[in-house]
Order: C-alpha cells, then sequence, then structure tokens
C-alpha cells in the first residue's frame, strides 16, 4: 500500500506570486526491504524536480514576472506540480509513475512521465524485457506493436509526425514503460512523436492490446 506526501508551495517575487508548487509524493506504507527501495527512489526523483522548480524554473518565472511589469502587460503566475498512479500492485511487483507538470501563465502545460517497475519482495528494478515472453527480438516485436499503434491513431485523428515511424525506432527507450494488470504498456514522451498537444503516446503490448499476434506476459507475477 502507498500513501500520499504532499505540500503546496508559492514563491514569491517582490511580494508577487510569481510560481505556485502542489507536489505529491508516493511513499510505501511498508518498511520492509522491497519498500524502504522503492521509497528512496520515490523521494530522489520528487527532490529532482523541487531543486528545479526552486533554482532554474523559479528564476524564469522572476524574469517573466519583471519583464511583464516593465512593459505594462498582466502576469499570470507559472505553476508546477507533480503527481503520481499506481498502475499495479500485488504480492510480486508494484509498477507506478510520476508525471512533472510545468505551466508558464496560461499555456499549454508540459508534461515529463518517470516510471518504475520493481520487485515487490526486494524492491529491485524489473527491465522490460523481464515482462516479455522470452524472443531473441523482442525489441523488433514491440517496435511491431508501436507501429500498429501509430496507425491505429492515424486512424482516429490523432496528430503525429510525418516521421512518426522512423523515429518510434530511434527513440525507442525500454525504461519508458508500466506495467498493468493485464501486462505491460510502452509509452513515449510528449513531442517524441508528435506535436505536445498529443499528449504522452502509450502503445499497450499485452495479448488484447490491438491487432496482430500475442505480444506480452499473460503472468506478470512470475517476474
Amino acid at each position: 500500500m502507498w500513501r500520499d506526501i504532499c505540500w503546496k508551495e508559492t514563491l514569491n517575487w517582490e511580494g508577487e506570486p510569481a510560481l505556485a508548487l502542489d507536489l505529491a509524493v508516493p511513499l510505501p506504507v511498508e518498511e520492509d526491504r522491497g519498500g524502504v527501495r522503492m521509497g528512496r527512489w520515490c523521494a530522489r526523483l520528487a527532490a529532482v524536480w523541487y531543486r528545479r522548480w526552486t533554482g532554474p524554473l523559479y528564476r524564469r518565472a522572476c524574469a517573466a514576472l519583471e519583464e511583464a511589469r516593465a512593459s505594462a502587460r498582466p502576469f499570470w503566475p507559472w505553476s508546477a506540480g507533480l503527481t503520481w498512479t499506481l498502475a499495479r500492485e500485488d504480492e510480486a511487483v508494484c509498477s507506478l509513475w510520476l508525471e512533472g507538470r510545468e505551466r508558464r501563465g496560461r499555456g499549454a502545460p508540459l508534461v515529463l512521465r518517470t516510471a518504475m517497475t520493481w520487485t515487490r519482495r526486494d524492491g529491485f528494478p524489473v527491465a522490460l524485457s523481464q515482462c516479455l515472453p522470452a524472443a531473441e527480438d523482442w525489441r523488433g516485436a514491440v517496435l511491431a506493436r508501436v507501429e500498429a499503434g501509430l496507425e491505429a491513431m492515424r486512424r482516429e485523428g490523432v496528430s503525429l509526425r510525418r516521421d512518426a515511424k522512423a523515429r518510434a525506432g530511434k527513440t525507442l527507450d525500454p525504461d519508458r514503460f508500466f506495467l498493468g494488470p493485464e501486462g505491460p504498456t510502452l509509452y513515449y514522451p510528449m513531442g517524441a512523436l508528435g506535436p505536445n498537444s498529443s499528449g504522452i503516446l502509450e502503445f499497450p503490448l499485452w495479448e488484447k492490446a490491438g491487432s496482430g499476434t500475442f505480444y506480452g506476459q499473460k503472468n506478470p507475477e512470475k517476474v
């Protein structure tokens, strides 16, 4: 089981709000070996985001506020936040992701996701290849799923880059996945295969996740 560690903070510049922070950090309730390791990972990641937001991002927000004042324009405070989603937790594995969101005034938010899957008992990282059937070319099979997913997205009207297929192969990162109840899902960050407005693109890799043959592990508890 997991619990939230939440806090909010507003960073001012010369008495005026410049940047509003809203963070929710997951920490395991259990203090066993696995829980301690997973908790440390989450805490370290939250600390990285916090340093960014109270450092470089805050300074840019202050500069934008100063510029708005100088030109007599309205300034809408920037905002940043951290949220998390638990994708799967059972006796064998735990998988979740955290998303850092930044919004500059009234602009569209930028979102960066970081996911991790662990063995529940020891808190050891689980690789994507461990969640898939044994295969000499698991990367090729994953890319086939991604390509089929891209075709489905185009039919559904999702905005993609013209060279999305080629980009998918060049930027495939096996660390960008999470393990759900049915199996693993690969994802690509905002802007990788389409405009930022298309968001984070997800590609399920399990048996009933689209056309094609079975690819995905029916029993991830064997990890």
